[in-house]
C-alpha cells in the first residue's frame, strides 16, 4: 500500500469519526461557577487523523512537483486562502484572550487543509466520502430517533457525548403547552447542528441517486416489453429494486431525524436545497425524471411524517410558541451584542479570532457566563471578529471557493448541500464557532470546488 492510499483511507476514517466528539480538554474555564462554554479547547480524534492526512499530502506534492499551475488558478486557489488565514492569524496579536485566539486559528489551519484536500478527490474518492455521510447521517439519524421517543440520552466518552436530561436547564427541548419534550441531539452538542448535518448530507444523498443510481430508477420504473427489448432480466430489476427500497428507507430514516432535531434553520435549508434541484433541473433539462421521482418520494415521505408529527411540528412556527422557547429573544440579544462590540472601536480590525464572547464578557463583567453566545449570524460574527478587512477577506476566499459552482451548468449535489447551509449561516453560528461545524462546512466547499 502506498502513500496516497494510506492517506485517502485517513481521510475516510476522519469523515467517519467528524461527528463524534471525542476529545482531550486542554482547557477548561469556569466563571462564577459556569463553564465558559466558547473559551474551551481541545484536541478531537478526528484532527489527530486529519493531522496525519495533510502531512502525507504535504509530503507526497514535495516528492511529485510535476504539476504545473497556471498564475491565474494559483491566484484563484492560494492566494486568498493566504490573505485570509494570514489576517486571522494577524488577529492573534490584538485579541484579549491571545491563547484562544491561538487555538481558533489552527483550527482554520485544518480547515483550509480539508477544503484543498477535498478538492482534489478524484470521482471515484468522491462517491466513497459521499457514500460515508449517508452511512453517518442514517447512523445519527437512528440515534437521534431513539433519544427523542426514549426521552433519554446516555454518557459516552469514547463516543463524545453528554447526557442531556428534559428537565435540565440548558438542554434543548420544545416546549409545549403540555411539557417540555427531548429534541434529537445524536453524537453533536446540539440539535441545530444535527439538523444542518442531515439537511446538507440529505441534499447530497439526492444527488448521489440521481448521478449514481438513474440506471436502477429507470430499470425498476420499465414495464415488462420495455425490459425484453433492453434486454434486462427480472433478477436485475429484482435486485435494482431491493436496492432502491434500501435507499429510500435509509433516505426516510434520515428525514425522520431532521425532523425530530425540530431545527426550523435545517428544514428550511433542506427545502431550499430540494427546491434548487427542482428549478436547475427544468431550467438545464437534465435527469428530470430521475430528479422528480426523488424529489417526489422524499417530499411524500417528509409529508406523512410531519402529519404523523403534527402536533409537536407545527407549533414550531406558532408565535407564541417561539416567544415562549426564547429563540428569537436570544438571537436579538446576541445581536446587539455584537452591535456594541463592532462599535467599540472593532470595525477595521474586530476583537481578535473567537474573541467574540471574551469580548463581550470584558464589557460585562457581571453578565452570566452563560447568557453570553456568539452572534446568531456567521458574517456578523466575523465581521465582530476579524473586522471589515477580515469579513472583506472571506466573502471573497467563499466566492472564489465557489466559484466553479458559478461556471457550472449542470445540478451539482454540493450546491444543493451548500445553499442547505444558508439559513444557519444567517440564524446560528454553528458553521463558525464549532469544531464540527468549521470543518464540515469546508469539507463540503472543497468537494464543491473539485475541478
Amino acid at each position: 500500500m502506498d502513500m496516497n492510499q494510506i492517506q485517502k483511507y485517513l481521510f475516510y476514517a476522519f469523515v467517519v469519526l467528524l461527528p463524534l466528539q471525542t476529545v482531550y480538554l486542554l482547557r477548561e474555564v469556569f466563571i462564577g461557577g459556569e463553564k465558559w462554554q466558547y473559551g474551551t479547547m481541545g484536541i478531537y480524534v478526528s484532527d489527530i487523523l486529519l493531522v496525519l492526512v495533510l502531512m502525507l499530502a504535504v509530503w507526497n506534492r514535495l516528492k511529485d512537483s510535476s504539476e504545473k499551475y497556471h498564475v491565474s488558478r494559483y491566484i484563484t486557489y492560494y492566494v486568498w486562502p493566504a490573505l485570509f488565514l494570514s489576517w486571522v492569524g494577524l488577529s492573534i496579536v490584538w485579541a484579549p484572550d491571545q491563547l484562544l485566539a491561538g487555538y481558533f486559528f489552527m483550527k482554520l489551519l485544518l480547515a483550509a487543509g480539508v477544503f484543498f484536500f477535498a478538492r482534489s478527490l478524484g470521482e471515484k474518492e468522491y462517491g466513497i466520502v459521499i457514500l460515508l455521510l449517508i452511512i453517518g447521517a442514517a447512523l445519527q439519524s437512528a440515534l437521534g430517533a431513539w433519544q427523542f421517543f426514549a426521552q433519554s440520552t446516555f454518557a459516552s466518552t469514547w463516543l463524545g457525548m453528554s447526557a442531556y436530561e428534559v428537565w435540565q436547564a440548558g438542554t434543548s427541548v420544545l416546549k409545549l403547552e403540555e411539557g417540555r419534550w427531548l429534541r434529537a441531539y445524536g453524537t453533536l452538542p446540539h440539535p441545530n447542528m444535527l439538523g444542518g448535518f442531515l439537511a446538507a448530507v440529505f441534499m447530497l444523498g439526492i444527488g448521489y441517486v440521481v448521478l449514481f443510481g438513474k440506471s436502477a430508477i429507470r430499470t425498476v420504473l420499465m414495464s415488462r416489453d420495455a425490459l425484453r427489448k433492453s434486454g434486462i432480466s427480472l433478477r436485475d430489476r429484482f435486485m435494482d429494486t431491493v436496492r432502491m427500497v434500501g435507499i429510500v428507507g435509509i433516505g426516510v430514516l434520515m428525514l425522520l431525524g431532521l425532523i425530530l432535531t425540530f431545527s426550523r434553520a435545517a428544514w428550511v435549508g433542506a427545502a431550499i436545497g430540494m427546491a434548487l434541484y427542482g428549478v436547475s433541473s427544468i431550467r438545464y433539462q437534465i435527469w428530470r425524471n430521475s430528479i422528480f421521482w426523488t424529489l417526489g418520494v422524499s417530499a411524500a415521505a417528509g409529508i406523512i411524517l410531519v402529519g404523523v408529527l403534527h402536533e409537536m411540528v407545527l407549533p414550531r412556527f406558532d408565535g407564541a410558541a417561539i416567544e415562549r422557547e426564547g429563540s428569537v429573544s436570544e438571537r436579538i440579544q446576541s445581536l446587539r451584542d455584537a452591535e456594541r462590540v463592532i462599535g467599540e472601536g472593532n470595525i477595521l480590525l474586530g476583537t481578535g479570532v473567537g474573541n467574540f464572547t471574551a469580548a463581550v464578557m470584558a464589557m460585562e463583567p457581571d453578565r452570566p457566563v452563560w447568557s453570553v453566545q456568539p452572534a446568531h449570524d456567521v458574517f456578523v460574527l466575523i465581521f465582530s471578529e476579524l473586522g471589515l478587512v477580515g469579513l472583506l477577506f472571506f466573502i471573497g476566499l467563499l466566492a472564489v471557493a465557489l466559484l466553479p459552482l458559478l461556471k457550472s451548468s449542470i445540478i451539482n449535489p454540493q450546491s444543493a448541500a451548500l445553499a442547505a447551509f444558508l439559513p444557519s449561516f444567517f440564524l446560528d453560528h454553528w458553521l463558525w464557532t464549532s469544531h464540527f461545524g468549521l470543518l464540515f462546512f469546508f469539507l463540503i466547499a472543497g468537494l464543491a470546488a473539485r475541478k
